[in-house]
């Protein structure tokens, strides 16, 4: 594998907008609270026009983005998503192709990787391709961090399925969406407590039951990285999200 690193007024007793400004501002705090916690460590929306991704800072964040890949394998960014696309566009074909950003993890921290992405389906009958988000050492090796993988519907009756893994293969569980969700953009997401090694994953925001568990905490550097495999040119990428906010007391 060929590894780079570049480095809102009416009276009335129900509306809202007429409380007391006092009240209605406590309100608003309230609302707002579970977002005050939350620090964005990294957000990238894909703004930007590259040939490549590698190098490139992302929309909020100090760091950049790194690349692996095997050969013709590549992913850009055209102004609204990151385009990825490997062996060519061969669906199908051998090929994988990662991208990482590197940060370093607190501890007591609940850590929110969030990927949102479009994938053309059925893919058809006989193929064999994911896509994967997750959490990882640098070296992408020996990690006993929490990563998703996704399998799409080869056709129009099968569902999509989710992975939840750790280690290199080691499964927590198995779940599946249906293939009509593949219409639209779908997020896919895992929570990692640095605390307790927790891991959580969720698509489009729904958590997926009975494919959680607890890893090594991480204790030195991470990256979080989306990657495919001979996914050809059906993937695309339009955010990548990472937040982190404090373990709540019980």
């Amino acid at each position: 594998m060929k590894t780079t690193t570049h480095s809102k007024i009416l009276r009335s007793k129900n509306n809202p907008l007429l409380l007391p400004l006092s009240c209605l501002s406590f309100t608003l705090a309230l609302s707002c609270a579970p977002l005050l916690n939350a620090q964005v460590v990294l957000q990238d929306n894909f703004t930007y026009t590259t040939s490549n991704l590698e190098g490139h800072a992302p929309t909020v964040g100090s760091g950049i983005w790194t690349t692996e890949y095997t050969d013709e394998c590549m992913i850009s960014a055209d102004g609204n998503q990151a385009v990825v696309s490997v062996a060519k566009g061969k669906l199908g074909e051998s090929g994988k192709v990662r991208a990482s950003y590197s940060f370093t993890p607190g501890s007591n921290t609940v850590y929110t990787l969030k990927v949102t992405f479009k994938v053309k389906t059925p893919i058809g009958a006989g193929k064999d391709v994911w896509f994967g988000i997750g959490f990882s050492n640098p070296e992408n090796v020996d990690s006993d961090d929490p990563w998703m993988l996704i399998r799409f519907p080869r056709t129009d009756k099968e569902n999509g399925t989710m992975e939840a893994i750790h280690e290199t293969l080691v499964r927590f569980g198995r779940s599946n969406f249906p293939g009509a969700d593949c219409s639209a953009p779908i997020t896919a997401s895992i929570k990692w407590n640095t605390a307790t090694g927790e891991a959580q994953y969720y698509i489009n925001d729904k958590l997926q039951k009975g494919c959680g568990g607890k890893t090594a905490p991480p204790t030195n550097e991470r990256n979080i990285y989306f990657q495919a495999w001979q996914t050809g040119n059906i993937l695309t990428v339009s955010n990548v999200t990472l937040t982190a906010e404090p373990v709540k007391d019980n």
